[in-house]
């Protein structure tokens, strides 16, 4: 492993946090090859443990807190979009903070006291 391979991967994990931090999955897309070229070579050699390595560990470790955290944001957003679609029209909470449907859903019975 050399020196310049691993000052390019702390580069490449700086421009991938970035992207994170702009959501912009097409760079995300184009920087993926670069460092998975990159990483193969530098677990391929013997590595000492040194601070650069601490750092790029330390890199990955907060990018890989970002992904998680863009996934997430992802998945709330099809809720929302999901929830949307659905309309909140006939939509309350009840007495356990839950939400309920005042309507109920089409084809089914309604029993009324």
């Amino acid at each position: 492993m050399s020196k310049s391979d691993t000052r390019r991967l702390l580069t490449l994990l700086e421009q991938e946090h970035q992207a994170l931090q702009r959501a912009d999955l097409a760079r995300l897309e184009r920087l993926m090859p670069r460092k998975s070229a990159l990483l193969a070579r530098i677990e391929a050699a013997e590595t000492a443990d040194s601070p650069l390595i601490a750092r790029l560990r330390e890199a990955a470790m907060q990018n890989a807190r970002l992904f998680e955290a863009l996934i997430a944001g992802m998945r709330e957003a099809r809720a929302l979009i999901g929830t949307l679609r659905e309309g909140l029209r006939g939509r309350t909470y009840g007495r356990d903070g839950a939400r309920a449907m005042l309507d109920p859903p089409p084809g089914t019975l309604q029993r009324r006291a």
